[in-house]
Parts: structure tokens; sequence; C-alpha cells
């Protein structure tokens, strides 16, 4: 089946961690395993449909495993974990987590708090921008660490 999301998956697919060696051939095994699984949620979940920055949750899940488990899992945790709120075009969901997120902070560390004030938007921006640069141990801490 075709998805209206698969130029956009395909152009993104080349920035999903680029210097790792599974990704980084252009058309290559690691690519098109990405591109099937995100077109397969794409096609699953029309509401959803594509988001960029669930191809990183899918590329840890393939340095681990095969295309058909990859999606099973990505399944779940779309549809246990919040995920799939985060990842709608809105991304209301995002939006409420980080709300929930400044306000734990601001009560349980003050100071961190002020010091987030100034420094908010920039650690946003890194995150964003550096994501595709997070080691392998690193991302795969975080999967475990969520789990």
């Amino acid at each position: 089946a075709k998805s209206a999301c698969e130029k956009v998956i395909r152009r993104d697919i080349a920035r999903t961690y680029p210097e790792h060696d599974f990704f980084k051939e252009k058309d290559g095994l690691g690519q098109e395993s990405l591109f099937n699984v995100m077109k397969a949620y794409s096609l699953h979940d029309r509401e959803v449909g594509y988001c960029q920055g669930s191809g990183f949750i899918v590329g840890l899940l393939l340095m681990q495993m095969p295309e058909e488990e990859a999606f099973a899992v990505l399944l779940k945790i779309m549809q246990h974990h919040r995920m799939r709120d985060m990842f709608k075009p809105s991304m209301a969901e995002l939006g409420l987590c980080m709300f929930q997120l400044e306000n734990l902070v601001q009560e349980l560390i003050p100071d961190l708090h002020v010091h987030f004030q100034s420094q908010v938007r920039v650690i946003f921006f890194f995150i964003t921008k550096k994501n595709a640069e997070l080691s392998y141990s690193s991302g795969r801490r975080l999967i475990y660490v969520h789990e």
C-alpha cells in the first residue's frame, strides 16, 4: 500500500543516526528497514502518520531486532506509553508533558527552575538538533531506564 508520508520518510531517514554503521549507507539495509517500519506505522495509524522524531525510536529498535519485531515494539510503545499522543500532528501531549515537567522542577527543585528559565530554549534546541548524535549506548540506556 502507498503511504502519503513516503516522500517525507525517505527524506528524513538519512538524518536518523547518520554516523551509525547500520544507517550510513544510502538505501542500505538500515535505511530500508527504517523506511519499511516507518511506512508501515504510518499506514497502521493514519491519525499519527509519520513524525520525524519517531524515527530515532525505530532506529534504536532496529539496532536490536529485525523489522517485524521493531514494528511490534513500536506499536506497544505508541499504545501503552503515551507516545502516540506525543507524535500526533498537534503534539498537544508533548506540550502537556513539557508543562508538567516545568511545574515539577519549579516545585521540587526551585533553584534549578530559576536556572532553566534562561536556558530552557537552548536545552530543547540542543536536544532536538543533537539527538542524531546520541551514542548508541546512551540511546540503549534511555530505553532501559524507560522500561
